[in-house]
Protein backbone atom coordinates (compact mmCIF):
# COMPACT_ATOMS: atom_id res chain seq x y z
CA UNK A 1 0.00 0.00 0.00
CA UNK A 2 2.98 2.31 1.04
CA UNK A 3 3.92 1.81 -2.30
CA UNK A 4 1.66 2.51 -4.59
CA UNK A 5 0.77 5.82 -2.19
CA UNK A 6 4.69 6.66 -3.44
CA UNK A 7 4.01 5.82 -7.25
CA UNK A 8 0.52 8.12 -7.37
CA UNK A 9 2.94 10.37 -5.06
CA UNK A 10 5.48 10.31 -8.20
CA UNK A 11 3.29 10.27 -10.96
CA UNK A 12 1.24 13.35 -9.58
CA UNK A 13 4.30 15.65 -9.43
CA UNK A 14 6.05 14.73 -12.42
CA UNK A 15 2.20 15.92 -13.88
CA UNK A 16 2.70 19.05 -11.88
CA UNK A 17 6.06 19.46 -13.56
CA UNK A 18 4.91 18.77 -16.79
CA UNK A 19 1.51 21.65 -16.48
CA UNK A 20 3.96 23.75 -14.95
CA UNK A 21 6.82 24.18 -17.60
CA UNK A 22 4.24 24.19 -20.27
CA UNK A 23 2.14 27.29 -18.88
CA UNK A 24 5.55 29.39 -18.66
CA UNK A 25 6.41 31.95 -22.08
CA UNK A 26 8.37 30.32 -24.56
CA UNK A 27 10.79 33.29 -25.15
CA UNK A 28 12.20 35.69 -22.78
CA UNK A 29 10.24 39.34 -24.09
CA UNK A 30 11.66 42.42 -23.21
CA UNK A 31 9.63 45.33 -21.12
CA UNK A 32 9.23 48.80 -22.66
CA UNK A 33 11.35 50.33 -20.46
CA UNK A 34 14.21 47.59 -21.73
CA UNK A 35 13.64 48.99 -24.90
CA UNK A 36 13.58 52.52 -24.32
CA UNK A 37 16.60 52.17 -22.07
CA UNK A 38 18.59 50.86 -25.42
CA UNK A 39 17.57 53.30 -27.86
CA UNK A 40 18.26 56.06 -25.40
CA UNK A 41 22.17 54.04 -24.89
CA UNK A 42 22.15 53.81 -28.75
CA UNK A 43 21.00 57.34 -29.55
CA UNK A 44 23.67 58.57 -26.99
CA UNK A 45 26.01 56.72 -28.64
CA UNK A 46 25.67 57.83 -32.27
CA UNK A 47 25.21 61.32 -31.09
CA UNK A 48 27.67 64.04 -32.20
CA UNK A 49 26.61 67.04 -29.44
CA UNK A 50 24.09 66.86 -26.12
CA UNK A 51 22.69 69.81 -24.60
CA UNK A 52 20.94 69.09 -20.74
CA UNK A 53 19.42 70.71 -17.61
CA UNK A 54 19.54 69.23 -14.48
CA UNK A 55 17.34 71.08 -11.56
CA UNK A 56 17.98 69.95 -8.10
CA UNK A 57 15.68 71.33 -5.47
CA UNK A 58 15.85 70.48 -1.73
CA UNK A 59 13.58 71.40 0.16
CA UNK A 60 13.66 69.44 3.99
CA UNK A 61 11.04 70.83 6.76
CA UNK A 62 11.32 70.04 10.43
CA UNK A 63 9.09 70.40 12.95
CA UNK A 64 8.86 69.75 17.16
CA UNK A 65 5.83 70.35 18.37
CA UNK A 66 4.73 74.17 17.15
CA UNK A 67 8.45 74.67 16.27
CA UNK A 68 8.47 74.93 12.64
CA UNK A 69 12.11 74.95 10.16
CA UNK A 70 12.44 75.23 6.45
CA UNK A 71 16.08 74.85 4.91
CA UNK A 72 15.73 74.88 1.30
CA UNK A 73 18.93 74.60 -1.39
CA UNK A 74 18.60 74.68 -5.22
CA UNK A 75 21.54 73.75 -7.72
CA UNK A 76 20.75 74.21 -11.58
CA UNK A 77 23.21 72.88 -14.17
CA UNK A 78 22.66 73.93 -17.80
CA UNK A 79 25.01 73.35 -20.58
CA UNK A 80 26.32 71.85 -24.20
CA UNK A 81 28.48 69.27 -24.65
CA UNK A 82 30.11 68.40 -28.28
CA UNK A 83 31.77 64.70 -28.36
CA UNK A 84 34.18 64.95 -31.56
CA UNK A 85 36.47 67.51 -30.83
CA UNK A 86 35.61 67.69 -27.14
CA UNK A 87 34.11 70.98 -26.15
CA UNK A 88 31.79 72.03 -23.75
CA UNK A 89 30.23 75.19 -22.22
CA UNK A 90 28.02 75.12 -18.79
CA UNK A 91 25.86 77.37 -16.78
CA UNK A 92 26.07 76.33 -12.94
CA UNK A 93 23.25 78.30 -10.47
CA UNK A 94 23.21 77.90 -6.76
CA UNK A 95 21.30 78.82 -3.93
CA UNK A 96 21.90 80.53 -0.83
CA UNK A 97 21.05 77.73 1.85
CA UNK A 98 17.67 79.38 2.88
CA UNK A 99 16.29 79.14 6.29
CA UNK A 100 13.18 80.08 7.51
CA UNK A 101 11.76 79.87 10.92
CA UNK A 102 8.01 81.83 10.28
CA UNK A 103 5.13 79.99 9.84
CA UNK A 104 3.79 81.97 7.03
CA UNK A 105 6.85 81.84 5.13
CA UNK A 106 6.89 78.22 5.65
CA UNK A 107 3.82 77.61 4.12
CA UNK A 108 4.56 80.32 1.02
CA UNK A 109 7.68 78.69 0.41
CA UNK A 110 6.49 75.10 0.40
CA UNK A 111 3.64 76.04 -2.24
CA UNK A 112 6.09 77.63 -4.50
CA UNK A 113 6.53 74.92 -7.10
CA UNK A 114 10.27 75.11 -8.27
CA UNK A 115 13.01 76.86 -6.52
CA UNK A 116 12.19 79.55 -4.00
CA UNK A 117 15.76 80.17 -3.06
CA UNK A 118 17.84 83.97 -3.83
CA UNK A 119 19.83 82.13 -7.07
CA UNK A 120 23.81 83.71 -6.97
CA UNK A 121 25.01 85.26 -10.09
CA UNK A 122 25.75 82.31 -12.80
CA UNK A 123 29.19 80.51 -12.92
CA UNK A 124 30.25 79.48 -16.15
CA UNK A 125 32.51 76.60 -17.24
CA UNK A 126 33.55 76.49 -20.47
CA UNK A 127 36.28 74.13 -22.41
CA UNK A 128 37.24 75.27 -26.06
CA UNK A 129 39.40 71.99 -26.30
CA UNK A 130 40.09 68.88 -24.40
CA UNK A 131 42.34 69.43 -21.40
CA UNK A 132 41.86 72.62 -21.14
CA UNK A 133 39.12 74.50 -19.08
CA UNK A 134 37.89 78.19 -18.03
CA UNK A 135 35.62 79.40 -14.97
CA UNK A 136 34.00 82.42 -14.60
CA UNK A 137 32.69 84.23 -11.73
CA UNK A 138 32.13 87.83 -10.63
CA UNK A 139 33.41 90.41 -8.72
CA UNK A 140 32.31 90.92 -5.59
CA UNK A 141 29.17 93.83 -5.32
CA UNK A 142 30.33 97.05 -4.50
CA UNK A 143 27.85 100.15 -4.19
CA UNK A 144 27.03 101.92 -7.19
CA UNK A 145 28.97 99.54 -9.19
CA UNK A 146 27.69 95.91 -11.09
CA UNK A 147 29.52 92.68 -10.59
CA UNK A 148 31.78 91.90 -13.52
CA UNK A 149 32.28 88.58 -15.19
CA UNK A 150 36.10 87.37 -14.36
CA UNK A 151 37.70 84.54 -16.16
CA UNK A 152 40.35 82.35 -14.74
CA UNK A 153 42.25 78.60 -16.62
CA UNK A 154 41.00 75.94 -14.43
CA UNK A 155 43.78 73.37 -12.78
CA UNK A 156 43.15 70.22 -14.65
CA UNK A 157 43.87 66.85 -12.74
CA UNK A 158 46.28 65.95 -15.27
CA UNK A 159 47.99 69.68 -15.25
CA UNK A 160 48.90 68.39 -11.59
CA UNK A 161 49.93 64.93 -12.02
CA UNK A 162 52.51 66.13 -14.67
CA UNK A 163 53.77 68.62 -12.03
CA UNK A 164 54.83 65.58 -9.62
CA UNK A 165 56.34 63.81 -11.96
Amino acid sequence: MKCKGKIYLGLLSLLACLLLSACQPEGPKESAQSVAIKSFVGALRDAKSMEYVSKIYRKNLTSLGEARRYIGETLIRDGKIQFEPLKYSEYQENSARTEIEDREEIDKVLNTVGPADFMYLPLKVYSPEEGVQYRSSYTPYREGKEPERVWKKAKQESDEKNKEK
